[in-house]
């Protein structure tokens, strides 16, 4: 994959005049240390789409689990399987935060 993305990149800088590496800075990543942390992440990632106007509610984006999260936290689904429950609990108590506020 370095050597495809290596030849990609100079063939694209060449045609195009460009220096810089194509697919240089495409994302940031941060270790998450607190609730209220994770909380403000989980709220940016499910508000992006609707920010770039894709949706007008992050529930409505087909990409993303924001809606059944929300459904899990006011107890709108079936039950869920023991092995993620704690999971899916977390999930849910982040998704009622970011409804809420």
């Amino acid at each position: 994959m370095h050597w495809l993305n290596h030849v990609y990149a100079k063939g694209f800088n060449l045609r195009h005049g460009r220096r810089d590496h194509v697919f240089g800075k495409r994302y940031g990543s941060k270790i998450v240390t607190s609730d209220d942390q994770l909380i403000r992440t989980v709220r940016y990632i499910a508000l992006n789409p609707v920010k770039a106007g894709l949706c007008d509610h992050p529930a409505e984006w087909p990409w993303s689990n924001f809606g059944q999260l929300r459904d899990l936290a006011y107890g709108e689904t079936e039950a869920v399987p023991d092995a993620i429950r704690e999971l899916v609990a977390v999930g849910a108590r982040l998704a009622a935060e970011l409804v809420t506020t």
